[in-house]
């Protein structure tokens, strides 16, 4: 009896028993006080104990107890099955520390879903490395020689579309306009109904939709008229004839502006003559807009 309790694998069997109970309860607790602050961190908690923590065990009663060879495909099933949960965990934990707590304003909170998913992606690919390389004894060279050609290819062949993902998420970051905003580019102008990964489209004042793609965004000056403030400053040319007295005129044009809707008193309403010519007289009226 005094052999079998010095055995190692008793040792490791008693070890992994109390280990795992303590780690189990430990973690219930943790998460229950998480959940009742409504803390993000929760789910990690909960993958760690209900993933992470029981492939470890299971792992570990495999090696040091069953003594089964680490280079069985039961051994580097699990292993495998391990790292995809420690890769789980730590999206998750990525996430709950980096994003869903960032404040409002800050980089975090205006970083776009999109880039967020090819972190995912990237620490996926990772993951997936690790396993091939320390569980199966892959040698990765020749992937990723393959994969850099491919992506060069691929690079050349998406050229375009590239370009649109990366001056879409450069926008997202910068966030020079939102939904709803009123911006010019060029010739065009309207509100903006919908920005995505490729294009931002903008409804007209004639309720068409133009569509942006994000590189020509990207690349030219455009108007955004709701920034700082909805409020606008109009200048609107006018023509009368030379018989029409210019303090009448302007008379007429300041009293037309005050009644029109969305005209601010403050600043008021001015116009002005411009430019007499042969047969006509050139106004220009100066109209502030709360929107």
């Amino acid at each position: 009896m005094s052999d079998i309790v010095r055995s190692e694998w008793f040792l490791w069997g008693v070890g992994l028993i109390v280990v795992f109970q303590i780690l189990v309860i430990a973690l219930g607790e943790l998460i229950y006080r998480a959940e009742r602050k409504e803390e993000p961190a929760a789910r990690f908690l909960r993958a760690a104990r209900n993933a992470v923590l029981p492939l470890a065990i299971a792992y570990a009663f495999l090696i040091k107890i069953l003594e089964t060879d680490p280079e069985s495909w039961l051994a580097r099933g699990v292993a495998t099955g391990l790292w995809i949960s420690i890769v789980y965990a730590a999206l998750i934990l990525l996430n709950a520390l980096v994003f869903e707590r960032a404040r409002e304003g800050t980089w975090r909170h205006r970083t776009p879903t999109l880039f967020r998913d090819l972190i995912r992606l990237l620490l996926v690919a990772i993951g997936a490395a690790i396993v091939l390389s320390l569980v199966w004894d892959r040698d990765l060279g020749g992937l990723l020689a393959a994969l850099g050609v491919g992506s060069i290819v691929l690079g050349l062949a998406l050229q375009e579309t590239l370009g649109n993902l990366m001056a879409g998420i450069a926008l997202l970051f910068e966030r020079p306009f939102s939904i709803g905003d009123w911006i010019e580019v060029g010739d065009d102008e309207g509100e903006v109904v919908e920005i995505n990964w490729r294009s931002v489209h903008v409804r007209n004042r004639y309720e068409n939709l133009l569509v942006f793609p994000n590189s020509v965004l990207g690349s030219q000056t455009f108007i955004n008229h709701s920034r700082p403030t909805p409020r606008q400053t109009l200048r609107l040319p006018f023509a009368f004839g030379l018989n029409d007295p210019p303090v009448r005129v302007r008379e007429v044009l300041v009293c037309a502006a005050r009644e029109t809707p969305h005209v601010l008193d403050d600043p008021a309403p001015d116009a002005q003559a411009r430019e007499v010519l042969d047969d006509r007289i050139r106004y220009e009226a100066v109209l502030h807009v709360d929107e």
